[in-house]
């Protein structure tokens, strides 16, 4: 870069800010993308097997994909209504209670872990 008049110093300066932003919101991007796809592998892997349908249903959407930033969401697709009894446990039609199998908290905190790593060596460029 070669010398720039202090006039010019704001339009430059302005130039630069904008190519680092656009950098670290698409490596954000495809690193959230990642974790999302290891979130769900790893319910799936711990998920409760019966039949399979619960364990295969599991899916990731990018829920709200902007120019800011990306939300991405894990869901099951097939039985969603379940992952809050399988996850926690429930009470039996008969009494008692069935167990819960923690599935999705361990992958969730397992996800976070690995976000927060990511985005300390995507910050670093």
């Amino acid at each position: 870069m070669g010398k720039i008049r202090i006039d010019q110093l704001e339009t430059v300066m302005g130039v630069e800010l904008s190519n680092y932003s656009a950098q670290v919101t698409e490596r954000v991007k495809a690193l959230v993308k990642t974790v999302a796809q290891d979130c769900k592998k790893d319910i799936q892997r711990r998920s409760p097997k019966r039949a399979g349908r619960y364990r295969k249903g599991w899916r990731t959407k990018a829920v709200y994909d902007g120019p800011g930033g990306i939300r991405v969401l894990v869901y099951n697709q097939t039985d969603g209504q379940l992952t809050h009894l399988l996850e926690n446990g429930h009470a039996k039609a008969g009494g008692g209670r069935v167990s819960g199998i923690p599935h999705i908290r361990l992958a969730e905190q397992k996800g976070e872990r690995q976000l927060l790593q990511g985005l300390e060596g995507v910050l670093d460029l």
